[in-house]
């Protein structure tokens, strides 16, 4: 088994574990609607940081991904925004690797 393949599975169950244990959290703090909201906000900033600094600046992107999400008024000290920030970045990577 090689190095990414170790990373890419730590990565998943990490990304899992947050999730499941996060989501009842983040569905006490907003509502369906809100959620999905912020959801895409955090897809889209994601994908934005991703084309914008392109290959080895992990911590510009993620930077730029909470700074525009405090600016649009997503409260960024919830471990869940981070949470959800690295599950939509291992979704992305995994896209483009399938590609």
């Amino acid at each position: 088994m090689s190095i990414n393949e170790i990373v890419s599975l730590v990565l998943r169950v990490v990304v899992f574990i947050l999730i499941v244990f996060i989501i009842p959290l983040i569905k006490r703090k907003y509502s369906k609607d809100q959620l999905e909201a912020v959801n895409a906000t955090i897809q889209t900033y994601v994908e934005a940081a991703d084309q914008i600094f392109g290959r080895d600046q992990g911590v510009l992107k993620k930077e730029w991904v909470l700074k525009k999400l405090a600016a649009a008024g997503i409260d960024v000290n919830l471990d869940i925004i981070d949470a959800e920030i690295e599950a939509y970045v291992l979704m992305l990577h995994n896209a483009l690797k399938d590609d």
